[in-house]
């Protein structure tokens, strides 16, 4: 299934964050959107694990890299840079660390047929997890003195998001963002 698995424990410090997992085009999974079913197909998968701020900056790099090989303008790489740099950070801070997995995906669409490509992220921490999910999302608290905006604000940049967390269990967090088709592209489209 994966290629190329090493183990921190066999690393020095400084490689920590080169924890990864690849995987290419044999991964699938299937969704059921209203009782439509919806494959998507993994591209390429990396997991880094994250344990220190250099961490932090070296998943923001690979999320970079794979946003730019996939096709994203570069506002939108700019956006999931930030997502991967507030998730990131959370686990780092609130969690004592977990783990950054980015993927490559593509699924076909419900409309015309059509592919549509993305960058998944999920970010895993196994700290206390968080007492009240509805005021953290709702923005304006932190536990750290900070401002309490990281969450909502991924939230917001994200096209999908999911968070399940629980006091004593841990963070788990999944965004995904698309990327767009200019309105140029689909003329074009249409036209054929």
């Amino acid at each position: 299934m994966a290629a190329g698995i090493f183990f921190s424990a066999l690393l020095p410090p400084t490689c920590r964050a080169w924890v990864r997992l690849k995987s290419r085009s044999r991964d699938n999974m299937r969704a059921s959107f209203a009782g439509v079913i919806v494959e998507s197909k993994v591209k390429e998968t990396e997991t880094l694990l994250v344990q220190s701020e250099a961490d932090i900056y070296a998943a923001i790099g690979q999320g970079r890299l794979l946003a730019g090989k996939i096709g994203f303008e570069h506002i939108d790489q700019t956006r999931l840079e930030t997502i991967i740099a507030e998730l990131a950070r959370n686990a780092l801070m609130h969690g004592g660390g977990g783990t950054v997995t980015l993927r490559w995906i593509e699924r076909n669409t419900l409309s015309k047929g059509k592919v549509q490509v993305g960058l998944e992220i999920v970010v895993e921490d196994y700290g206390s997890g968080i007492a009240d999910l509805a005021q953290a999302l709702a923005g304006g608290h932190s536990t750290v003195g900070g401002l309490g905006v990281g969450i909502p604000s991924v939230r917001r940049l994200a096209d999908e998001f999911a968070i399940d967390s629980a006091p004593g269990r841990g963070t788990r967090v999944r965004t995904c963002k698309w990327v767009r088709v200019s309105r140029s592209c689909e003329a074009g489209d249409q036209s054929r």
